[in-house]
């Protein structure tokens, strides 16, 4: 199975350093605009959406429902097209 990663990064060094390498690693990096502040990570396949929040209290939730799991793909293809 091959793995397709795209990645939204908060404005940092180090998300601009890691967009400069994604290549390497064989990813789509995105920077989000200034102010932006994500606490969340989201891990979207054509089976599950796993949301993993990144702040205290640590936890997950894993959505195998497929009407949500579209919607949630096409929200990300909406917002990854309007990022520069």
């Amino acid at each position: 199975m091959q793995l397709f990663v795209i990645i939204w990064l908060s404005n940092s060094p180090v998300a601009r350093q890691h967009k400069r390498w994604e290549k390497n690693f064989q990813e789509q990096v995105k920077i989000l605009p200034l102010g932006t502040s994500l606490e969340i990570d989201m891990v979207l396949t054509p089976q599950m959406l796993i949301i993993h929040q990144l702040i205290p209290p640590i936890m997950a939730i894993v959505i195998e429902n497929k009407s949500v799991i579209k919607l949630q793909k096409e929200l990300f293809e909406i917002i990854w097209k309007s990022l520069p």
